[in-house]
């Protein structure tokens, strides 16, 4: 299926499911306020089916584009007749709830979305979380000409003190553009010391997805020696003795 085609169907399924939700808010609420709602419709246009409870037609109309809801003597030019099941014969804050009953439900909806999404999968790889260590550093990268080294451990990026990776990449972000001090923690001649440097952000970042890797800033993805799992026959590793079970030390 064409890509065009895709998302073109799936604006429309999402668009539909918010306007739905918009006026389901709206027409909970003046239910519940005792406005008299003539309709409430899933789509637009001509009625294809549905049923009458009350004084409310619930309907399916031929255009699935979200629905619409109608209330007695909504519309401004309905000439008011003081029946109290109209709109306008309800006291202004009640009008005012109604109104605000729509956005409240989007609103809602991204949120319970949202919450539920994270609660059922959100996977972060252990590295970002933990300390930000460099693996190794690019030749001519601006980590490099900053002077910081594989192995130096980050314990100041700009103002966040022992940053983890993920903390680095909103910071790196943020400052795009700027000049920072970094200070890393490393060992020289058997001691350990910190240093601090200047690191400039001035290429590969981009503040909605900071490119850490364009920077020179490498991080270390495995802490302990990598056990080797699995192997594909005639592969280079396999073929150069390499076999399940061993531990790779270096590369």
């Amino acid at each position: 299926m064409p890509f065009a085609l895709i998302a073109t169907l799936s604006m429309l399924v999402v668009l539909g499911i918010m306007v739905l939700v918009h006026e389901a808010g709206h027409f909970l609420t003046a239910k519940l306020c005792g406005v008299r709602v003539e309709v409430f419709s899933v789509g637009f246009g001509k009625r294809i089916l549905g049923f009458r409870r009350g004084d409310t037609d619930y309907r399916l109309s031929l255009l699935p584009l979200g629905g619409y809801v109608k209330m007695a003597g909504e519309s401004p030019t309905e000439e008011a007749t003081g029946d109290p099941g109209e709109f306008a014969s309800h006291p202004r804050w009640q009008r005012i709830l109604i109104g605000l009953s729509g956005p409240t439900s989007n609103f809602l909806l991204a949120f319970l979305l949202m919450t539920g999404l994270y609660m059922m999968h959100n996977e972060v790889d252990q590295y970002m979380r933990g300390p930000a260590v460099i693996d190794f550093v690019p030749q001519n990268s601006a980590a490099a000409r900053a002077g910081l080294a594989a192995g130096d451990r980050i314990v100041q990026y700009d103002r966040d003190r022992n940053p983890s990776w993920q903390q680095i990449g909103v910071r790196t972000g943020l400052d795009g553009n700027a000049t920072i001090p970094v200070t890393v923690a490393r060992f020289s001649n058997g001691a350990p010391q910190q240093t601090t440097v200047e690191l400039p952000l001035t290429s590969g970042v981009k503040a909605e997805n900071p490119d850490l890797e364009a920077l020179g800033l490498e991080p270390r993805i495995q802490q302990r020696p990598l056990t080797i799992h699995e192997l594909t026959p005639d592969y280079p590793l396999a073929k150069a003795g390499v076999q399940k079970g061993d531990l790779l030390l270096a590369l």
